[in-house]
C-alpha cells in the first residue's frame, strides 16, 4: 500500500514523497518504451544511453566537488571552466557517448 508520510495526510503534500509501507504489498510492473524506428532513432539512443549520461554527470559532479573541497591550482575562472569542459569531454569519450545526435 502506498501512503503519504505521517502528518501529511490532510495537508497539501508532494506525491513524490510517497513511500511503500510494506514491501510485500509491492506489485511487480513492466515499463515498455516504444519507438518508431528509424524516425525516432535519436530518442531511442538517448533512452538507451540514459544510464551512461547519469554516470558521466555523477563523475563530473564528483570532480567539481573535489576541486571545491580539496582545492585546485586554477589561476583564473577561465582555466577552471576549461578544465571542467576537458574533463566532461573525456568522460563522454570514455563512455562512448557523443553530443552529435544527427
Amino acid at each position: 500500500m502506498i501512503v503519504a508520510p505521517q502528518g501529511e495526510q490532510n495537508s497539501a503534500y508532494n506525491p513524490l514523497r510517497f513511500y511503500l509501507t510494506n514491501t510485500k504489498d509491492v506489485v511487480k510492473m513492466k515499463a515498455i518504451l516504444e519507438f518508431q524506428l528509424p524516425e525516432e532513432r535519436v530518442e531511442h539512443q538517448l533512452a538507451l544511453d540514459g544510464g551512461k549520461w547519469m554516470s558521466v554527470m555523477s563523475n563530473l559532479d564528483e570532480k567539481l566537488r573535489s576541486w571545491n573541497k580539496h582545492g585546485h591550482e586554477f589561476k583564473t575562472a577561465d582555466e577552471a571552466l576549461e578544465a571542467a569542459r576537458l574533463h566532461l569531454h573525456e568522460l563522454i569519450s570514455d563512455s562512448n557517448l557523443t553530443f552529435d545526435m544527427g
